[in-house]
């Protein structure tokens, strides 16, 4: 079993204070480190019935960010769109690996 759990926060709140920089750097952390992880361990972790865990949030969700479910809450530009990206390299991964249990766990 692998577990993904890389995050941390950004501090562009508003279009106008995030940066591209900062959602590049927060991409690189929450998204592609477990990329990385699951790009160095792909060979050996083929097997049917190997687990993988990506931690996530539900603050990376697009359905819940369209219906307003977190309106009262601070959170960056950078934090939101890294682990939706998150999401959807879980997503890729469940479709190109259909033996290997990936879970995203929010």
């Amino acid at each position: 079993m692998i577990v993904n759990n890389a995050g941390i926060q950004g501090e562009g709140m508003t279009l106008e204070t995030a940066t591209s920089k900062e959602i590049l750097d927060l991409i690189n952390v929450h998204c592609l480190g477990a990329f990385r992880v699951m790009k160095s361990i792909f060979t050996n972790f083929k097997e049917s019935g190997s687990a993988v865990i990506n931690v996530n949030s539900r603050l990376g969700s697009i359905h819940h960010q369209e219906i307003g479910t977190f309106k009262n809450m601070e959170v960056s530009y950078s934090y939101r769109i890294a682990k939706a990206s998150q999401n959807m390299l879980t997503t890729s991964l469940q479709i190109e690996f259909p033996d290997i249990n990936f879970v995203s766990l929010t």
